[in-house]
């Protein structure tokens, strides 16, 4: 299946960030939107991006392996970029329905190639009445801020090993299990890892 991620119409919403990044490139938790779709789909899938002319060929640089600004946009799943995705929500994307969000779109089912003409004037409906979800979505940079709370604990899952950094003996840890340490991260003497109130992800370095 194709997976096309798509920045709306609301790009300016989410300035500074929006002048040099495109939206999927939002992060919340221990991923970006983009990282975080990824990690839901298979590796017969493939993600096409669909971003602003002024970002095109910085957007082509960051992802060589990706297909951005496509002729036409082709059968499958078109998800905004802006949007906060796990398993179940992107599960509901299908039968050829539109789904959005305080009237902004979030998700389309094609079965059918479209332009990128006819995709443009969808992004300028207003979408009231239709199936509405509900879901984490970015209108403003900060709104990552209210979501990383529920979003961290999802991305936990993704994490295989625990403990697989080097931390001193002295380090203290609160509720351990819910605390991953990623190889290469060094943990220093006289630390203190409390993840009594949700679960603390240190990556790799």
């Amino acid at each position: 299946m194709i997976i096309t991620i798509f920045e709306d119409n609301y790009t300016d919403d989410l300035f500074p960030f929006s002048l040099t990044h495109a939206t999927f490139e939002l992060r919340c938790g221990a991923f970006s939107n983009l990282k975080r779709i990824k990690n839901l789909i298979t590796k017969n899938d493939q993600i096409h991006l669909i971003v602003r002319k002024e970002i095109v060929d910085l957007i082509k640089e960051r992802y060589p392996n990706y297909i951005v600004n496509p002729d036409f946009i082709h059968p499958g799943i078109l998800i905004n970029g802006s949007t906060i995705w796990d398993s179940k929500k992107l599960n509901k994307i299908r039968n050829e329905k539109i789904y959005s969000k305080n009237k902004k779109l979030v998700g389309i089912h094609l079965n059918k190639k479209i332009s990128i003409k006819e995709f443009e004037a969808l992004l300028t409906l207003k979408y009231a009445n239709h199936h509405q979800i509900n879901i984490p979505h970015f209108d403003f940079i900060w709104d990552g801020l209210f979501y990383q709370k529920n979003v961290i604990k999802n991305d936990k899952l993704n994490f295989d090993g625990m403990h697989e950094g080097d931390y001193h003996s002295s380090v203290i840890f609160k509720n351990k299990n819910e605390i991953i340490i990623c190889k290469n991260s060094k943990i220093l003497a006289g630390c203190v890892l409390d993840a009594t109130e949700g679960p603390i992800i240190i990556g790799k370095n």
